[in-house]
């Protein structure tokens, strides 16, 4: 009897650890699958990343290169010089309409460029309260920002670049110093001219060369975390402001991050968060973030269809061994 039964009990043993050995193989290659797919998403993610900060630092060098030209102009110079001085507010007055109708003809090519702002500031004045600004039709009204940057350039009497954040809105800004015209020893300074720009240069243009969707969110102040303490302030396509008001848009994180999300189409996206943080943030909180999403249906569909191969490999495998 013991003879008779040890044969069905080894058959049992072994179809046991067959199916236990071709089940980790199965579990070891979904898993490759997976990472090698991960990884491809990932390069295709950092690729994008690296064409954003590409595209901020030709922004940031622009900016600053448009605030050190713009302070250059001697009757700027003059004028804001004037003005440091104790004078009436009717003098005042005087001094700002000259300076606006002298900055006119600048800021009608900086605003074709998609300037948002361009503010002159007396060296006691602060972000909040420019004493000249002139500040793009489509752009909405601000009511200051951060003072780091203003602070730096006071302190280096130097041209400084960064992200300001007004509490809604996050801008690339260049400030640059004003120095007396008389003084060329930049011993005085009698003022300082502040340039505006958004934190990417031209979303439609970005989607082109990406090929992709392209957007820019800011953080709302007073709303709590999650994606829903976000608003969409510029994009190249709306479907991003359909997964903006559905929340399924990541959490911003402090680094670049990606994730795939579905769209109403049935489509499937990789979309990419770039964080950008307010110039002086020693923490690096992200005030705006740029959302890069890119059609990988197609991806997705060879992946579903790797993974069903990858099960009828290793079943089969298991069924030849078992017989």
């Amino acid at each position: 009897m013991k003879v008779s039964r040890l044969p069905i009990w080894l058959i049992v043993l072994g179809s046991v650890l067959l199916t236990l050995f071709f089940g980790w193989m199965l579990l070891q290659a979904l898993f490759n699958d997976r990472e090698d797919f991960s990884r491809d998403l990932d390069f295709q993610s950092r690729e994008q990343g690296i064409t954003i900060n590409a595209s901020r630092a030709g922004l940031e060098r622009r900016v600053q290169l448009l605030a050190t030209t713009l302070v250059a102009n001697p009757v700027v110079r003059g004028l804001m010089a004037q003005a440091s001085d104790p004078v009436s507010p009717e003098r005042l007055q005087a001094i700002r309409t000259r300076l606006r109708e002298n900055l006119a003809p600048y800021w009608r090519a900086l605003e074709a460029g998609s300037a948002l702002e361009l503010n002159l500031f007396l060296p006691g004045d602060s972000d909040a309260n420019p004493f000249l600004s002139l500040q793009s039709n489509g752009a909405p009204r601000t009511s200051g920002g951060s003072d780091y940057l203003l602070r730096r350039s006071l302190e280096t009497r130097g041209a400084v670049y960064g992200i300001e954040f007004d509490g809604s809105r996050a801008t690339t800004a260049g400030i640059a110093p004003i120095f007396g015209p008389e003084d060329e020893k930049s011993d005085t300074l009698v003022g300082l001219l502040e340039v505006e720009l958004a934190v990417v240069p031209d979303v439609d243009r970005l989607s082109d060369q990406l090929e992709s969707g392209v957007a820019i969110l800011s953080r709302q102040d007073g709303v709590g975390e999650g994606s829903g303490s976000w608003r969409v302030t510029d994009s190249s396509q709306k479907l991003i402001d359909d997964w903006v008001s559905r929340r399924q848009v990541p959490v911003v994180h402090d680094r670049t991050n990606w994730s795939v999300v579905q769209g109403n189409d049935g489509r499937g996206y990789l979309l990419t968060l770039i964080p950008l943080s307010r110039a002086g943030d020693d923490r690096s909180r992200a005030v705006a973030a740029v959302v890069v999403w890119k059609d990988i249906t197609a991806q997705l569909e060879r992946r579903d269809a790797l993974i069903v191969s990858t099960w009828l490999r290793w079943g089969v495998a298991w069924l030849n061994a078992e017989a």
